[in-house]
């Protein structure tokens, strides 16, 4: 690491939105292939070995957004599992986002991208780190949040422990899955939700399986040596993943979860929540923050005037109701008269 100076501090908020300051002593610049936010590992005086991720120049509202995406992600898994560890993610520490150039802290990363150590993954290592992917895999899909970037760069490995990085593209269950930069959308075959143009597949909500199928091709490319080519794999060469994961590739049906993954595997202590609790609580953290900043909503607009037609009709029966008052009251006149 690099040495910096007395005065290199960032103030902003903690996990929990209280004011909070992190004054740095040693900074090192991280090459994370893929990522388009500038990364750091950095000291701070008390000792803890942190993450910094920040655009890369004041103003970019491009990684702002990517930033943005992180920072929700990562909020709603840390609420949800403040307990766990190891966390297959990094946690979130502080953030700031009203600033010129926005910036997060999370946790250290740990070990190597897979890119890098899938040489090293060999015969029950393999095994373990397929159960371990899916392990990761099954916190996210509790809590409703898609990494959307599942791959060898995104996937980090240190010993049988497994951790996912880079959520610039997270989004939560449902919402428009982000695309952006050089991004590779998975087709999901024949799923008509997700087949068709790049553009097309920009605006389709994000799902878990997207993910489930990033790691699957990312164990096809660990177990075999190469990429997958096409849509679909051909697991014919490993069969260990045709027999577990066979239906994942196929395209037919909703295929199986990560936590149905995990049973195959022989995992029966799946990730679970203790409660809603949690869940909610991540769910609210970074979007409450988010909405006290952004601009009031305008008042409802004001109920259109009548129509002319039913102002002419409201009229009408106005007159002739009158009229037949003063008809009845002619002939009650003329009825006392003659008697």
């Amino acid at each position: 690491m690099t040495g910096t100076t007395e005065a290199d501090a960032l103030s902003g908020c903690d996990l929990d939105g209280r004011f909070a300051r992190w004054k740095l002593i040693d900074r090192e610049d991280l090459a994370l292939p893929g990522s388009r936010l500038r990364t750091c590992r950095v000291q701070t005086t008390d000792g803890a070995t942190l993450i910094l991720r920040t655009t890369h120049a004041d103003g970019d509202e491009g990684t702002r957004l990517l930033l943005d995406n992180e920072i929700r992600a990562l909020a709603r898994l840390t609420r949800a599992f403040p307990d766990w560890r190891p966390r297959p993610f990094p946690a979130l520490v502080g953030y700031a986002m009203d600033v010129p150039r926005p910036w997060a802290l999370f946790g250290d990363y740990a070990g190597v991208p897979v890119r890098t150590a899938a040489d090293r993954l060999l015969g029950a290592q393999l095994r373990d780190f397929m159960v371990n992917l899916f392990d990761a895999l099954a916190h996210l899909s509790l809590v409703e949040v898609v990494h959307g970037r599942l791959g060898p760069d995104s996937v980090r490995v240190d010993g049988d422990r497994v951790q996912l990085v880079l959520f610039e593209d997270a989004a939560f269950t449902g919402e428009p899955a982000p695309l952006t930069g050089d991004r590779v959308q998975l087709v999901l075959f024949e799923d008509a939700a997700f087949t068709g143009e790049r553009g097309r597949l920009g605006a389709a909500p994000a799902a878990s399986r997207t993910d489930l199928v990033a790691a699957g091709h990312l164990l096809y490319e660990a177990f075999t040596g190469h990429p997958v080519r096409g849509g679909r794999p051909d697991l014919a060469e490993v069969p260990l993943l045709a027999a577990r994961l066979g239906d994942l590739f196929t395209g037919t049906g909703p295929g199986p979860d990560a936590a149905e993954v995990l049973r195959r595997l022989g995992r029966e202590d799946v990730p679970r929540l203790e409660g809603r609790d949690e869940l909610d609580a991540g769910r609210a953290a970074f979007d409450l923050a988010r909405r006290r900043k952004s601009p009031p909503k305008p008042p409802a607009p004001l109920p259109p005037p009548p129509s002319s037609r039913r102002r002419s009709s409201r009229t009408v029966a106005l007159v002739a109701a009158a009229a037949a008052l003063l008809v009845v009251a002619v002939l009650v006149v003329l009825i006392g008269v003659s008697a």
